[in-house]
């Protein structure tokens, strides 16, 4: 009879995102000589499910995308959890610990469902006090759900201080949220970061950003700042990775200002890292976040980051000690870029920096402190 502690990791869909890469970097780190994994995805989709390691058993509950939006619309606009108890209840099996790793209408499926488990955690990936979960969560039935949430749940994690800061504010103090870094799987980039070789199409200053194209990601702002700066005939080109529903927006903003030759929408793209390796710049344009991956990766990759003073990013670069802060808006963006593009001592200066501020966000610190909640399971 195996002695392995088995855990159960939830996640909604498996498409390119924050939280979805993080949970592939902790899969891609987890110790399977101890502990025995599962995976439900809930719905079946996403371009990194070939990602998840062959050790970890995978399962879902939603094969049709109509049905899985309708199940969560139901549940989270009027509290009706028919067509997500109907999901939630294909969920059956025993672990010491079960783990979701997208906080909210999701952390409920456990509850619903015929789990049987020891402890069970939601990790909070996002903030509470961004423009849309700040008027989202100001509802009266919807923090009333949200508490009751909390008051069942073994544990919460916080994925940052600012998240866990914010959380709090929402919802007051709580004994039960600790804040675990984000496994970012170092080895994983730097090995990434070497496989082939690329380089930017001109000799300008090459600025790279990684997103989603959604509303929070701020990237209307980098492109107004792209604006800015050839006004002011400097020499870069912006170069924008990832895919969402704004790539026509953005696509007719980059037009209508006239910088097609300054910034480029590469899509989603397999392996960034060899883009970001051979960058000059790395730019965060966003609204706010939790904890972003991608930055810290390109400190891993000793990129220069100019990031903007919300939540989450200014963890990253610990209140501009490590990188250039700037304000979310056009003009502020393409001054901290001005800085950077004018001056080639000053990014040695910030790769360095940013190099030294990789070191904080650990691995195996952060591995550790998963395995230490499985292990302290009451059996």
């Amino acid at each position: 009879m195996s002695n392995k502690k088995k855990v159960l990791f939830i996640i909604s869909t498996l498409n390119t995102g924050g939280a979805e890469t993080v949970l592939i970097n902790l899969l891609n780190l987890f110790d399977f000589e101890s502990y025995e994994v599962d995976l439900c995805v809930i719905l079946k989709k996403g371009v990194l499910l070939e990602k998840v390691p062959p050790q970890v058993k995978v399962q879902h509950l939603a094969h049709s995308d109509l049905y899985y939006r309708t199940a969560n619309y139901l549940y989270g606009k009027y509290n009706n959890p028919i067509l997500v108890k109907t999901l939630a209840r294909k969920l059956k099996g025993s672990y010491d610990t079960v783990f979701c790793f997208l906080d909210g209408v999701f952390t409920d499926y456990v509850f619903m469902s015929n789990l049987k488990y020891n402890a069970y955690y939601t990790v909070v990936q996002s903030s509470y006090s961004n423009y849309k979960q700040k008027t989202k969560y100001l509802t009266a039935s919807n923090m009333k759900r949200a508490t009751s949430r909390y008051e069942k749940v073994d544990g919460i994690i916080a994925s940052s201080q600012s998240i866990k800061d914010d959380f709090e504010a929402f919802f007051g103090k709580n004994d039960k949220i600790r804040v675990i870094f984000n496994p970012i799987n170092l080895n994983k980039v730097l090995e990434m970061a070497n496989q082939g070789t690329y380089s930017h199409p001109d000799s300008a200053i090459s600025i790279v950003a990684i997103g989603r194209l959604i509303p929070i990601k701020g990237f209307e702002n980098l492109i107004k700042a792209a604006a800015i700066l050839k006004d002011r005939n400097k020499s870069f080109h912006i170069h924008i990775i990832g895919k969402g529903p704004l790539e026509n927006d953005l696509n007719a903003l980059i037009t209508e200002l006239k910088v097609e030759k300054y910034v480029t929408l590469h899509g989603f793209v397999e392996n960034p890292y060899p883009i970001i390796k051979n960058s000059d710049i790395y730019i965060i344009p966003s609204y706010s976040e939790g904890l972003p991956t991608a930055p810290i990766e390109a400190a891993i990759l000793g990129r220069p980051l100019v990031a903007t003073n919300v939540s989450g990013c200014r963890e990253v670069i610990d209140n501009g000690k490590y990188g250039i802060m700037v304000e979310p808006e056009g003009e502020s963006i393409a001054n901290g870029l001005e800085k950077l593009i004018d001056s080639e001592d000053l990014r040695k200066e910030y790769a360095e920096l940013a190099l030294t501020r990789a070191k904080f966000f650990d691995d195996e610190t952060a591995m550790q402190q998963y395995y230490s909640l499985i292990g302290n399971n009451k059996n």
